[in-house]
């Protein structure tokens, strides 16, 4: 039980991090840091994040070798991926 109220509070954080960063971004507050990064990095480090939410249930990933970097703000792109994985986990069997 103290795992699954542990968990809930992460999520808890998470989803109110999210809230903060999207009214940063709303008012200017929040600048996107665009920068060449490969994709395959941005994605494991979401994955890296999740590990404790994903225990016990396997991600396949389809990510094509030698794709080329991309111009994106890495932390954002992960923290949208996060949001993704996560709710597929909440509302998923």
């Amino acid at each position: 039980m103290l795992g699954m109220i542990y968990a809930e509070a992460e999520r808890m954080e998470r989803l109110v991090n999210n809230l903060l960063d999207m009214t940063r971004l709303e008012s200017g507050g929040l600048r996107l840091k665009k920068e060449w990064q490969p994709l395959q990095e941005v994605i494991g480090s979401a994955l890296h994040h999740l590990d404790r939410r994903l225990a016990g249930r396997q991600v396949k990933t389809d990510v094509p070798p030698g794709l080329p970097l991309v111009l994106i703000d890495g932390s954002g792109i992960e923290q949208v991926l996060a949001n993704l994985i996560d709710n597929a986990v909440e509302y998923t069997p």
